[in-house]
């Protein structure tokens, strides 16, 4: 039913307002959308992958879903966008990836926008109760399968073994924050973990982190971790994650989830020790060059809308 009630909101709002482009971002089920947009005469139809899975198990049916669904995206799209080569593969299959309907898009990044981490974070402390003199670990994703919180929270555990002053924090919220707040009783890391909730001042939260961590068991390319570079912040991520996100390669390292949230630990205090460190200059322009400023891609984007109509 739900379906079916979509699908006669998403035909009207079509036919009403007779969109020159329709640009999908729905993974698998764009494939379902450019066939029925094309029948009902849409123009133009651009199908854009974000993530390298759908985060549905393997089965027959499930198979034979993505199967049906990336020919129809092949054939009804016009053309065909990813936020990396991996996130492109993984929808559009990898004859699509030379062909000339296909592009990269990266995520654009305001980095005038993320500060480069500072002493005057006071106002952010006292708003979230957030125990200054820490050291802190950050992290800002969904509390979903896919972001590998419980590990991160293994992780914590190992951490606070090894030196109390740790602090992690917390920036999302999702169908597995009553499961992470039960591990951070199990770990006992009550005092040292603060979730935050979904909040609108991300990027100045994240100003106060002291090392940012994504141990995701997939990605397409995550944005949270280009913002973190931005801000000139140390960024750890699972190899799972594309290396397109490494930008300012001075502040990335990847870590297999195989070697253990004890190595991850160890990882961490040794960069914290090391403190590597960047200027703004040099980061706005690894960012230009990358192609992921925010200028960059708004001015890719209309350049494709502008061709294709």
């Amino acid at each position: 039913m739900a379906l079916i009630t979509f699908l006669k909101d998403y035909l009207y709002l079509i036919n009403e307002e007779k969109y020159d482009i329709i640009h999908c971002h729905v993974h698998f089920f764009c494939g379902f959308l450019s066939f029925v947009s094309k029948l009902v005469g849409a123009k133009l139809f651009i199908s854009h992958s974000h993530i390298t899975s759908d985060g549905q198990a393997d089965s027959f049916f499930r198979n034979l879903y993505r199967r049906f669904m990336r020919i129809f995206i092949n054939i009804f799209s016009n053309y065909l966008l990813a936020v990396s080569n991996d996130a492109g593969e993984k929808l559009f299959g990898t004859r699509a990836l030379k062909s000339n309907k296909f592009k990269i898009i990266r995520c654009g990044i305001a980095v005038d926008n993320c500060e480069i981490k500072n002493a005057n974070n006071n106002l952010i402390y006292d708003l979230y109760n957030i125990k200054n003199k820490k050291i802190i670990i950050g992290n800002v994703a969904r509390f979903h399968e896919q972001k590998n919180h419980i590990y991160l929270l293994a992780i914590m555990k190992n951490l606070i073994e090894i030196d109390n002053r740790f602090y992690l924090i917390l920036v999302g919220d999702g169908p597995l924050r009553n499961l992470i707040q039960k591990k951070i009783l199990e770990y006992n890391l009550f005092d040292n973990v603060r979730l935050l909730g979904s909040v609108d001042n991300a990027s100045a939260i994240m100003n106060l982190f002291d090392v940012f961590i994504m141990p995701s068991k997939y990605e397409g390319l995550p944005v949270a971790a280009l913002e973190a570079q931005a801000a000139g912040i140390p960024v750890i991520l699972s190899d799972r994650i594309t290396n397109e996100v490494s930008v300012v390669e001075e502040l990335v390292t990847f870590l297999a989830l195989e070697i253990g949230p004890s190595s991850w630990a160890q990882k961490i205090i040794s960069i914290i020790e090391r403190k590597p460190s960047v200027n703004k200059k040099y980061i706005k322009i690894k960012f230009e060059e990358s192609g992921f400023s925010l200028d960059y891609v708004v001015k890719e984007l209309t350049n494709l809308y502008e061709r294709a109509i």
